[in-house]
Order: C-alpha cells, then sequence, then structure tokens
C-alpha cells in the first residue's frame, strides 16, 4: 500500500480581476495523487460572493461545486473529498469579486505516490 504523507496549507491573495480570479495550488507530481480532505473557502473582505472548486487540467477548468460566500471571513467547504491526479491542480475561481478582496483557501489532505497512475 502506498505511504501517504499528510499536508495542511493556507494560501491567500489579493484578488484583483472582478470577473473571475482564481487561487490555484500545486500541481500534482507525476505519479502522485492529492487527496483533499478538507477545503476552507473565504472571502476575507466582502460578503455576497461566489467560489467554485474544481480541478485545473492543463488550461481547462473542470468546476465540481459552487459555493456561495454569504458572510465575509466565515469558511465555506464543498461537500465532499477532491482528487487530484498528476499534472493537474486544485483550483478555486472567485466570482463577483471587489478590486483587492482578500481571499482565502485552506485544505488538509494527503498525498500519495506511486499510486498506481
Amino acid at each position: 500500500m502506498p505511504k501517504r504523507t499528510y499536508f495542511t496549507e493556507q494560501h491567500q491573495k489579493k484578488l484583483t480581476d472582478t470577473t473571475l480570479d482564481y487561487i490555484v495550488l500545486d500541481k500534482a507530481e507525476e505519479e502522485e495523487e492529492l487527496h483533499y480532505e478538507k477545503i476552507g473557502v473565504s472571502e476575507k473582505t466582502t460578503a455576497g460572493k461566489v467560489a467554485h472548486v474544481g480541478i485545473r487540467k492543463g488550461s481547462q477548468d473542470i468546476w465540481l461545486e459552487t459555493l456561495t460566500l454569504t458572510t465575509a471571513g466565515y469558511y465555506y467547504s464543498p461537500t465532499r473529498e477532491i482528487t487530484v491526479t498528476q499534472g493537474n491542480q486544485l483550483v478555486v475561481g472567485f466570482a463577483g469579486i471587489a478590486a483587492n478582496d482578500v481571499c482565502e483557501v485552506n485544505v488538509n489532505g494527503y498525498r500519495v505516490k506511486n499510486a498506481g497512475l
């Protein structure tokens, strides 16, 4: 059975594109899977925004879940775990933000190398 290496990460960014702006996490390396068990998404500045959570495969974003961020500073989470395979990335797209809004993505999970890919 492949060894699991657990991680916790925080990604915060001041966003500027008011149509759709992104926080993109690191790519899964060759023969690696990233298992995101818990994802917390927050718009720290302004309430009433939307966040799309998905996987970036090359230049294509595949949205898996949409979260309505009704309260500024509160963390919202997708209802499922997300697994990202080699060469792909977890991506969160924030829609309808104001310029210079601060957004944050916190993740907990584990990585598996040589996962039989």
